[in-house]
Protein backbone atom coordinates (compact mmCIF):
# COMPACT_ATOMS: atom_id res chain seq x y z
CA UNK A 1 0.00 0.00 0.00
CA UNK A 2 0.97 3.82 -0.64
CA UNK A 3 -0.43 7.45 0.07
CA UNK A 4 -0.28 9.96 -3.39
CA UNK A 5 -0.25 13.38 -3.11
CA UNK A 6 -2.36 14.75 -5.54
CA UNK A 7 -2.30 18.32 -5.75
CA UNK A 8 -0.90 21.20 -2.70
CA UNK A 9 -1.90 24.36 -2.39
CA UNK A 10 -0.18 26.79 -0.08
CA UNK A 11 -1.51 30.13 1.00
CA UNK A 12 0.81 32.69 2.94
CA UNK A 13 -0.85 35.78 4.52
CA UNK A 14 0.93 38.77 6.23
CA UNK A 15 -2.65 39.27 7.47
CA UNK A 16 -6.25 38.67 6.68
CA UNK A 17 -9.46 38.54 8.13
CA UNK A 18 -11.96 35.69 8.16
CA UNK A 19 -13.07 33.94 5.92
CA UNK A 20 -9.94 32.99 3.47
CA UNK A 21 -10.46 31.16 0.59
CA UNK A 22 -7.75 28.97 -1.32
CA UNK A 23 -8.51 27.45 -4.63
CA UNK A 24 -6.75 24.60 -5.57
CA UNK A 25 -5.23 24.05 -9.41
CA UNK A 26 -7.85 20.97 -9.92
CA UNK A 27 -11.19 20.19 -9.17
CA UNK A 28 -10.26 17.86 -6.07
CA UNK A 29 -11.95 14.05 -6.35
CA UNK A 30 -14.51 12.51 -4.49
CA UNK A 31 -13.80 9.92 -2.09
CA UNK A 32 -9.78 11.93 -1.57
CA UNK A 33 -8.60 12.91 2.01
CA UNK A 34 -7.78 16.36 2.27
CA UNK A 35 -5.22 17.67 4.81
CA UNK A 36 -5.52 21.52 5.87
CA UNK A 37 -2.41 22.28 8.31
CA UNK A 38 -0.93 25.78 9.10
CA UNK A 39 0.22 28.45 11.71
CA UNK A 40 -0.95 31.05 13.09
CA UNK A 41 -0.15 33.84 15.03
CA UNK A 42 -1.08 37.62 15.83
CA UNK A 43 -4.70 37.68 18.37
CA UNK A 44 -4.13 35.22 20.80
CA UNK A 45 -8.50 35.31 21.08
CA UNK A 46 -9.18 34.70 17.45
CA UNK A 47 -8.80 31.16 16.54
CA UNK A 48 -9.97 28.70 13.71
CA UNK A 49 -13.23 27.32 14.06
CA UNK A 50 -14.02 25.66 10.56
CA UNK A 51 -12.16 24.63 7.28
CA UNK A 52 -14.60 23.21 4.34
CA UNK A 53 -13.01 21.67 1.47
CA UNK A 54 -14.84 20.81 -1.23
CA UNK A 55 -18.35 21.27 0.35
CA UNK A 56 -16.94 18.66 3.07
CA UNK A 57 -16.56 20.09 6.48
CA UNK A 58 -13.21 18.92 8.00
CA UNK A 59 -11.98 18.22 11.82
CA UNK A 60 -9.77 19.82 13.26
CA UNK A 61 -7.54 16.47 14.52
CA UNK A 62 -4.79 18.25 16.47
CA UNK A 63 -3.46 21.78 17.62
CA UNK A 64 -0.77 23.26 19.69
CA UNK A 65 -0.12 26.70 21.12
CA UNK A 66 2.78 28.66 22.47
CA UNK A 67 2.27 30.08 26.17
CA UNK A 68 1.16 33.24 25.11
CA UNK A 69 -1.35 31.65 23.22
CA UNK A 70 -0.91 34.25 20.03
CA UNK A 71 1.21 31.63 18.13
CA UNK A 72 -0.87 28.25 16.88
CA UNK A 73 0.03 25.37 14.67
CA UNK A 74 -3.03 23.45 13.62
CA UNK A 75 -4.16 20.36 11.75
CA UNK A 76 -7.65 20.07 9.80
CA UNK A 77 -9.07 16.60 8.02
CA UNK A 78 -11.63 15.77 6.01
CA UNK A 79 -12.27 12.36 4.68
CA UNK A 80 -14.78 10.87 1.65
CA UNK A 81 -14.61 14.59 0.20
CA UNK A 82 -17.69 15.12 -1.74
CA UNK A 83 -15.25 16.46 -4.42
CA UNK A 84 -16.12 18.27 -7.71
CA UNK A 85 -15.07 21.91 -6.47
CA UNK A 86 -11.24 23.65 -6.09
CA UNK A 87 -12.93 25.38 -2.98
CA UNK A 88 -11.04 25.46 0.35
CA UNK A 89 -12.60 28.07 3.02
CA UNK A 90 -11.29 28.95 6.57
CA UNK A 91 -13.33 30.49 8.83
CA UNK A 92 -12.39 32.16 12.11
CA UNK A 93 -13.87 33.75 15.11
CA UNK A 94 -13.93 37.32 15.77
CA UNK A 95 -11.23 38.98 16.90
CA UNK A 96 -8.56 41.56 14.53
CA UNK A 97 -6.54 40.68 11.78
CA UNK A 98 -3.92 37.86 11.85
CA UNK A 99 -1.49 36.20 10.19
CA UNK A 100 -2.03 32.76 8.82
CA UNK A 101 0.39 29.89 6.50
CA UNK A 102 0.14 27.01 5.43
CA UNK A 103 -0.99 24.35 2.76
CA UNK A 104 -4.04 22.37 1.35
CA UNK A 105 -2.71 19.05 0.42
CA UNK A 106 -5.24 16.33 -1.44
CA UNK A 107 -4.37 12.51 -0.73
CA UNK A 108 -4.73 9.38 -1.94
CA UNK A 109 -4.75 5.43 -0.35
CA UNK A 110 -5.23 6.82 3.48
CA UNK A 111 -6.63 4.91 5.68
CA UNK A 112 -10.06 5.50 7.11
CA UNK A 113 -9.67 7.46 10.30
CA UNK A 114 -6.00 7.45 9.66
CA UNK A 115 -4.61 10.29 12.33
CA UNK A 116 -2.19 8.04 14.47
CA UNK A 117 0.45 9.32 16.53
CA UNK A 118 1.46 12.95 17.13
CA UNK A 119 4.37 15.33 19.17
CA UNK A 120 5.06 18.86 19.83
CA UNK A 121 8.14 21.13 21.30
CA UNK A 122 6.83 25.02 22.42
CA UNK A 123 10.01 26.97 23.44
CA UNK A 124 9.90 29.80 25.96
CA UNK A 125 13.54 30.45 25.70
CA UNK A 126 14.71 31.91 22.37
CA UNK A 127 16.78 29.43 20.43
CA UNK A 128 18.05 28.84 17.04
CA UNK A 129 16.33 25.03 16.77
CA UNK A 130 13.41 22.92 17.49
CA UNK A 131 12.49 19.52 17.23
CA UNK A 132 9.15 18.07 17.44
CA UNK A 133 9.22 13.89 18.50
CA UNK A 134 5.97 11.67 18.15
CA UNK A 135 4.66 10.51 21.07
CA UNK A 136 4.55 6.73 20.16
CA UNK A 137 5.46 4.26 17.51
CA UNK A 138 3.72 4.52 14.42
CA UNK A 139 0.91 2.45 14.68
CA UNK A 140 1.72 1.07 10.84
CA UNK A 141 5.07 1.38 8.68
CA UNK A 142 3.41 3.04 5.68
CA UNK A 143 2.58 6.65 7.16
CA UNK A 144 2.65 10.15 5.93
CA UNK A 145 4.06 12.43 8.33
CA UNK A 146 3.59 16.34 8.78
CA UNK A 147 5.80 18.41 10.21
CA UNK A 148 5.42 22.20 11.30
CA UNK A 149 7.25 25.24 12.76
CA UNK A 150 6.23 28.30 14.17
CA UNK A 151 8.47 31.06 15.05
CA UNK A 152 8.11 34.59 16.78
CA UNK A 153 10.62 36.19 14.77
CA UNK A 154 9.46 38.94 12.57
CA UNK A 155 13.09 39.51 10.77
CA UNK A 156 12.88 35.28 9.77
CA UNK A 157 15.18 35.11 6.29
CA UNK A 158 16.44 31.73 6.99
CA UNK A 159 15.35 28.00 8.09
CA UNK A 160 16.58 25.00 7.32
CA UNK A 161 13.74 22.17 7.62
CA UNK A 162 14.15 18.14 8.77
CA UNK A 163 16.18 15.65 6.92
CA UNK A 164 13.96 13.71 4.00
CA UNK A 165 11.43 16.03 4.45
CA UNK A 166 9.51 17.29 1.30
CA UNK A 167 9.08 21.19 1.90
CA UNK A 168 5.05 22.18 1.51
CA UNK A 169 5.37 26.16 2.04
CA UNK A 170 7.95 28.66 4.05
CA UNK A 171 7.31 31.83 5.06
CA UNK A 172 10.90 33.39 5.29
CA UNK A 173 9.96 37.06 4.16
CA UNK A 174 11.70 39.15 6.61
CA UNK A 175 9.75 42.04 8.29
CA UNK A 176 6.37 40.55 7.14
CA UNK A 177 5.22 38.68 10.09
CA UNK A 178 6.14 35.86 12.20
CA UNK A 179 7.82 33.02 10.03
CA UNK A 180 7.32 29.26 9.40
CA UNK A 181 7.34 26.46 7.38
CA UNK A 182 5.57 23.07 6.57
CA UNK A 183 6.76 19.76 5.83
CA UNK A 184 5.95 15.73 5.02
CA UNK A 185 7.62 12.95 4.15
CA UNK A 186 5.93 9.34 3.38
CA UNK A 187 7.55 6.70 5.86
CA UNK A 188 7.93 3.46 5.46
CA UNK A 189 8.84 2.14 8.55
CA UNK A 190 7.23 1.94 12.29
CA UNK A 191 8.98 4.01 14.30
CA UNK A 192 9.20 7.03 16.68
CA UNK A 193 9.09 9.64 14.21
CA UNK A 194 11.06 13.43 14.78
CA UNK A 195 11.55 16.38 12.64
CA UNK A 196 14.28 18.96 13.51
CA UNK A 197 14.25 22.54 12.28
CA UNK A 198 17.09 24.75 12.40
CA UNK A 199 18.96 27.26 10.85
CA UNK A 200 17.28 30.39 12.45
CA UNK A 201 18.02 33.26 14.16
CA UNK A 202 17.40 33.20 17.99
CA UNK A 203 13.79 33.01 18.41
CA UNK A 204 10.92 31.67 20.78
CA UNK A 205 9.54 28.81 18.70
CA UNK A 206 7.44 25.83 18.54
CA UNK A 207 7.13 22.93 16.42
CA UNK A 208 4.19 19.66 15.95
CA UNK A 209 4.69 16.29 14.17
CA UNK A 210 1.51 14.12 13.04
CA UNK A 211 1.17 11.35 11.39
CA UNK A 212 -1.36 9.31 9.15
CA UNK A 213 -2.07 5.96 8.75
CA UNK A 214 -1.56 4.61 5.03
CA UNK A 215 -4.13 1.72 3.60
CA UNK A 216 -7.31 0.89 1.67
CA UNK A 217 -10.26 3.68 2.83
CA UNK A 218 -13.99 2.13 3.84
CA UNK A 219 -15.84 1.99 0.22
CA UNK A 220 -18.78 4.17 0.93
CA UNK A 221 -22.15 2.78 -0.85
CA UNK A 222 -24.47 5.88 -2.05
CA UNK A 223 -26.71 4.02 -4.51
CA UNK A 224 -27.63 0.68 -6.68
CA UNK A 225 -29.69 -1.30 -8.53
CA UNK A 226 -33.29 -0.75 -6.58
CA UNK A 227 -34.45 -4.45 -7.11
CA UNK A 228 -31.46 -6.37 -8.08
CA UNK A 229 -32.11 -9.86 -9.42
CA UNK A 230 -30.13 -13.02 -7.72
CA UNK A 231 -27.73 -14.22 -10.54
CA UNK A 232 -28.09 -10.98 -13.14
CA UNK A 233 -25.10 -9.27 -13.84
CA UNK A 234 -26.77 -6.12 -14.02
CA UNK A 235 -27.06 -5.49 -10.50
CA UNK A 236 -24.41 -2.40 -9.86
CA UNK A 237 -23.14 -0.47 -6.64
CA UNK A 238 -22.21 2.74 -7.01
CA UNK A 239 -20.27 4.77 -4.60
CA UNK A 240 -16.65 6.33 -3.61
CA UNK A 241 -13.51 3.95 -2.88
CA UNK A 242 -14.34 0.80 -4.89
CA UNK A 243 -11.26 -1.52 -5.59
CA UNK A 244 -8.11 0.36 -6.90
CA UNK A 245 -10.05 3.76 -8.27
CA UNK A 246 -9.92 5.28 -4.69
CA UNK A 247 -12.58 7.45 -6.41
CA UNK A 248 -16.37 7.75 -7.45
CA UNK A 249 -17.07 4.34 -8.91
CA UNK A 250 -19.38 1.31 -9.44
CA UNK A 251 -19.29 -2.18 -9.03
CA UNK A 252 -21.28 -4.92 -11.31
CA UNK A 253 -22.32 -7.59 -8.45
Amino acid sequence: MSATKVQSKAFLNSSWSSPLTVTMDSNITAGSTVMCAFTMSGNGTTRVTGVTIAGTAATKIYDTDNAAGTNHIEFWLAENVTGGSATVTITAGAGSSFRINGSVDEWTGLATSPFDTYGETVNGSPGTSVTATANAVTSTADCVIYATVATNNNNLTTLTGPSGYTNLWSKLDGGAGHGGAGYYKIETVAETEAAAFSGFSSTTNMAAIITLKVGPPTPNITGGTAAPVHGSTGNTLTGINFEASQGSGGAVI
